[in-house]
C-alpha cells in the first residue's frame, strides 16, 4: 500500500514544479519536488516557511515513488 500522497498548488522555489506531499507515517509528512528532489518536513516548509533542502533524508524507495507519481500524474 502506497503512503498518502497529494500534489500541492505550492510550487518549488528552485524549479517551479508543483510540490508533492507524502505521508511517511502518522506524524511524519514530507514535501518533495518531483524534479529536483529537494525536500523538507511538511510542517516546516508549509507552516514555518522553511526552504526545501538538498540534504533532506528521503529514502530511496520514497524517491522512486515520487518519480513514478510524477510520471503518472494526470495532465490536463
Amino acid at each position: 500500500m502506497e503512503p498518502f500522497h497529494a500534489f500541492l498548488t505550492i510550487k518549488c522555489s528552485h524549479c517551479a514544479t508543483p510540490l508533492l506531499r507524502i505521508g511517511l507515517s502518522q506524524n511524519s509528512d514530507i514535501v518533495v519536488c518531483p524534479i529536483c528532489l529537494k525536500a523538507g518536513s511538511y510542517d516546516d516548509v508549509l507552516e514555518e516557511g522553511a526552504e526545501l533542502s538538498d540534504g533532506y533524508d528521503v529514502p530511496a524507495g520514497t524517491q522512486e515513488l515520487v518519480r513514478r507519481l510524477w510520471a503518472n500524474r494526470a495532465t490536463p
